[in-house]
């Protein structure tokens, strides 16, 4: 079975509060994140050394006190600085969650973060204070309100307004056709082939496009998918073995390897944290 690599540490949970967001701890030294989105926002704070990631075709480092604000359906990858250490705790609150936010504060839109690093010690601290206590013995009102201030204080300080947050890009119709054409054959193996005619194109114009349009290859774009829809059986209860056939993964290990990638803990790791708990049955 697939772990973490050696000295890198991650837990994650679902939330009790703020309609059940998801939230990760992390301290990483060799963990490296394949270019991967997000149907949520990424709002984080790195607790030590640094965060180095590729991201709107630049290269980002986020230190120890930086923000890292990542908008829904921004590609991004993830890794530690050479012989160091990226040490975070981030959320993944929904667009609903965020556009409730932003209406309280008398906007008219969910947030849009032009800005993917700030540096900011003491909004940073809140953050990650408000994260570690979200997770702690104070009352829910307590745990909920703390976390809400903080969000509000980045969509207030860093936040500006546009008419719609998109989970992925727009693609042109052609790529929309591969995009939608994968999706709907997770669990088959299906060839390039099979998509570029799907999306009436060849393949060496539907790779060039398809990258262009979405910051992805059509295979990546599979193993994201293929890792959402598993993430989502996950969450319902299904086992890691029923999942992963589910979703079209060779094995199990393929699973958890490709698995591990993205979302940066094991499937295992994931259903324990975020799936319903299973009711026990006692005896008359």
């Amino acid at each position: 079975m697939t772990e973490l690599p050696a000295g890198d540490r991650a837990s994650y949970r679902r939330l009790d509060i703020l309609d059940g967001t998801h939230a990760l701890r992390a301290e990483f030294r060799r963990r490296r994140f394949r270019p991967h989105f997000h149907d949520t926002y990424v709002i984080g704070a790195t607790e030590q050394g640094a965060e180095i990631f590729e991201a709107r075709g630049g290269r980002h480092v986020a230190p120890a006190g930086s923000l890292r604000l990542i908008n829904p359906g921004e590609v991004h990858t993830g890794a530690p600085p050479r012989a160091g250490v990226w040490g975070y705790r981030c959320l993944y609150p929904s667009v609903s969650l965020m556009a409730g936010i932003a209406a309280e504060l008398g906007r008219a839109a969910p947030p849009f973060f032009p800005d993917m690093v700030v540096p900011h010690p003491a909004l940073a601290t809140m953050l990650l204070r408000a994260l570690a206590g979200a997770e702690g013995p104070a009352s829910r009102l307590s745990r909920e309100t703390r976390l809400r201030v903080a969000l509000a204080q980045i969509v207030v300080a860093y936040g500006s307004e546009r008419a719609e947050i998109r989970p992925v890009r727009t693609a042109p119709q052609a790529v929309e056709k591969a995009r939608r054409f994968i999706t709907d054959h997770l669990a088959q193996d299906i060839g390039l082939a099979e998509v570029a005619r799907a999306a009436g194109m060849s393949r060496f114009h539907l790779l060039r496009v398809f990258k262009a349009e979405t910051g992805l290859t059509p295979f990546a774009f599979q193993a994201h998918a293929r890792v959402a829809q598993a993430r989502s059986l996950l969450g319902r209860g299904l086992s890691v073995k029923q999942t992963a056939a589910a979703c079209g993964f060779v094995d199990r290990s393929h699973f958890a390897r490709v698995f591990l990638a993205i979302v940066g803990v094991t499937p295992a790791t994931y259903r324990d944290a975020v799936a319903p708990p299973v009711p026990r049955v006692s005896n008359p």
